[in-house]
């Protein structure tokens, strides 16, 4: 079990797989890339919508400690970027999608076990796939998952799961 250290916990930080898969084709629908600019960050694009571009604080362990050593910050909880929990596209591909984020996430949490901890993704669209993928992230020692406030067309901020628009 994850043992904080003393100090300031940054609960809200996202993470992505600078090789995050390109499904874009494989499934239907829009996926993410990220495509390495020469100034060696990454643009980062659902579909062909640009979202944003990042540096690699989102990818390097030793950039993020060197950034929370000097900001006083004793541990992280990483979680994917928002943009990338599409619970209104594919199930298949959102569990790879999904599997592929949480593998990255256990690979950078494990450079430095003492200092990060994640919260992983689940397909929402397909309930069995997403609680295998929460097993599976329990099991590699997540403190949990993130999850989107829109499944399909469901907008779980609305009364009882309305409809978006409704």
């Amino acid at each position: 079990m994850f043992q904080p250290p003393e100090g300031m916990i940054d609960m809200h930080t996202h993470a992505i797989d600078p090789d995050v898969p390109d499904l874009n084709g494989e499934f239907p629908g829009h996926w993410p890339t990220a495509v390495r600019r020469a100034d060696g960050r990454l643009a980062i694009a659902v579909g062909s919508r640009p979202y944003r571009v990042v540096d690699d604080r989102c990818w390097s362990a030793e950039r993020r400690l060197t950034d929370m050593d000097e900001e006083g910050v004793a541990a992280q909880v990483l979680s994917p970027m928002p943009a990338t929990l599409l619970h209104g596209n594919d199930p298949v591909g959102a569990a790879v999608l999904a599997a592929g984020q949480n593998d990255f996430l256990a690979r950078l949490c494990a450079e430095a076990p003492d200092r990060f901890q994640a919260f992983g993704a689940v397909p929402l669209q397909d309930t069995e796939a997403a609680v295998a993928e929460l097993r599976r992230c329990l099991d590699q020692g997540f403190l949990g998952v993130v999850i989107g406030t829109r499944v399909g067309v469901r907008d779980r901020m609305r009364p009882c799961g309305g409809r978006a628009g409704s």
